[in-house]
């Protein structure tokens, strides 16, 4: 990240093979000195697969159909 800032600061940087460094300024400004050492305060580092792609079906819980689904709470018995 150190190295990437040097020449793409403020904008998005691609962390191969499978994360982003999104700008968010104010970030881990001072609190961490690690994020200071590696380059990372004032940036979110996000999963491309991940937290900025729409949520997808999987594979589980087995025996449901594909695609999206609203569980709702059964009525209590009363």
């Amino acid at each position: 990240m150190k190295e990437a800032r040097k020449t793409q600061e403020g904008q998005v940087i691609e962390l191969p093979p499978e994360h982003q460094a999104l700008p968010h300024p104010g970030l881990a400004d001072g609190l961490f000195s690690g994020a200071v050492k590696e380059g990372t305060s004032g940036y979110a580092l996000w999963r491309k697969a991940g937290g900025i792609e729409f949520p997808s079906t999987g594979q589980t819980p087995e025996g449901l159909s594909a695609g999206m689904h609203v569980f709702t709470p059964r009525s209590s018995p009363s």
